[in-house]
């Protein structure tokens, strides 16, 4: 159980802060990178969603306006522990249609595909002791207990940190860390709920496929590229995989010497990029250097994706 970090906080009141208020999304070009976790039971695998939303034109729906979110990304497992046997296969999903948002006055409305009714996402009229009411914090008592501003492209946006108690025992049972931010959404992500089984992140959020926030983000914006350009590469075999620290990449066809084979971690940074031996069909990679998880490869010739994968370092 988490406990409730101590941090230096102005309590500020509501009033003070003169600004407009700054709706979702903040900026046309806006995007979200997100990932989620989540499990069943322990020593089985962890499911991993790797999520872009972004908006993409309007929509009228009983009189009201909202903005239509979509999504791209990929879907995976990976195992929690050693008796695990996992799907080994990434799914890819490309601008699939998430909802559709709207805000009001300071409230973010959100409407799923498959829903009749909208249910309040965020509510950024609060002041501190209030209670927050979205439905995605379901379980406790939600409430905010400090307001501040962060710098987001030189607007000053408004985040409201809160804790949530478990109603039962009257402890703090989500730490300060757990946060709402005025035109970005939250720590969980954009339209993400707390989850016990797992958890859920916003990594970066973007605008004009720059991230912008959290400050200082390394955040790679085109997960969900599927494998393309198979004349060029006819296929890409890898082994062994899961490998101990050398692992050896091996094509049948190779029809250009300009690619590169760049490697990212599970948080989408890049941890490591080199040039494909031009007129090989085969090279050997030592990812000794690296720590033990799960890593991603992209082939890229030039600016285009040609093949992708990843790669479990034991």
């Amino acid at each position: 159980m988490k406990k409730l970090l101590s941090l230096a906080i102005f309590l500020i009141p509501l009033s003070i802060f003169s600004q407009s208020y700054i709706p979702i999304p903040a900026d046309s070009t806006a995007e979200w990178r997100v990932k989620k976790t989540y499990h069943y039971k322990a020593d089985i695998c962890l499911y991993v969603d790797d999520i872009k939303y972004y908006f993409a034109g309007d929509t009228t729906i009983n009189t009201l306006k909202y903005s239509k979110l979509y999504k791209s990304g990929i879907s995976y497992q990976t195992p929690l522990g050693p008796n695990a046997n996992c799907d080994s296969t990434i799914y890819h999903f490309t601008d699939t249609y998430a909802g559709a948002i709207r805000n009001d006055m300071g409230k973010v409305f959100f409407k799923s595909l498959n829903s009749n009714t909208e249910s309040l996402l965020y509510d950024f009229t609060l002041s501190v002791g209030d209670t927050l009411l979205r439905p995605c914090f379901s379980f406790g008592v939600n409430t905010i207990y400090a307001i501040d501003t962060v710098t987001i492209n030189n607007r000053q946006h408004r985040r409201f940190f809160i804790k949530i108690t478990d109603t039962v025992t009257n402890s703090i049972i989500i730490d300060s860390m757990n946060y709402i931010t005025e035109g970005v959404g939250s720590s969980e992500g954009l339209i993400e709920e707390p989850n016990w089984e797992g958890g859920n992140e916003l990594l970066c959020y973007a605008e004009n496929h720059t991230p912008i926030y959290p400050i200082g983000c390394s955040c790679i914006l085109n997960v969900g590229i599927k494998n393309n350009s198979p004349k060029q590469i006819a296929s890409v075999k890898v082994f062994p995989n899961p490998t101990k620290g050398i692992i050896t990449f091996e094509f049948d066809n190779m029809v250009q010497n300009t690619y590169k084979l760049t490697i990212y971690n599970i948080l989408g940074k890049q941890v490591d990029q080199l040039q494909i031996p031009s007129s090989k069909h085969g090279f050997k990679v030592n990812l000794n250097h690296l720590p033990s998880g799960l890593y991603f490869y992209k082939i890229i010739n030039n600016t285009e994706l040609i093949y992708s994968g990843k790669i479990i370092k034991e």
